[in-house]
């Protein structure tokens, strides 16, 4: 018998964390990659419909199955909004945004991904102490 995986960013959760208000983040390559056998899969789906999970970004592919179109459709869309590069990945980054604008429009589950990405000591030493000394030194 098979055990249920998570991804490897959820796999930290604790169930009782697997329960609250912000939803599991999926990445779609992961999805795409990972060898899920059919109940893993239908677990995968359960979560995604109970709200328990999302899904984010999609893949191209995956966008364009869900969407009945071709990939190539997709990846032509994509390049006309100006949102794919060279090899047709776009980086999720409106032309101009600061990084101060892209933090104010993330969702929280992906503000704690970032953190535990950067670690806590990083976010505090370049992001949060600046700001103090500074406030202090008034």
């Amino acid at each position: 018998m098979s055990t249920y995986r998570l991804p490897p960013r959820a796999a930290s959760l604790s169930s009782s964390d697997t329960h609250s208000a912000s939803p599991r983040v999926i990445t779609g390559q992961w999805l795409a990659r990972a060898h899920l056998n059919r109940s893993e899969r239908a677990k995968h789906a359960a979560d995604l419909v109970d709200g328990l999970a999302e899904i984010f970004p999609l893949t191209v592919r995956q966008s364009a199955q869900l969407m009945q179109v071709p990939v190539l459709d997709v990846s032509r869309a994509r390049q006309a909004n100006g949102n794919a590069n060279g090899n047709g990945n776009g980086n999720g980054k409106t032309d101009g945004e600061t990084l101060a604008q892209h933090l104010a429009r993330s969702s929280p589950a992906e503000l704690q991904e970032a953190a535990r990405v950067m670690g806590i000591d990083a976010v505090w030493d370049r992001m949060i102490s600046p700001i103090i000394a500074t406030q202090t030194a008034e």
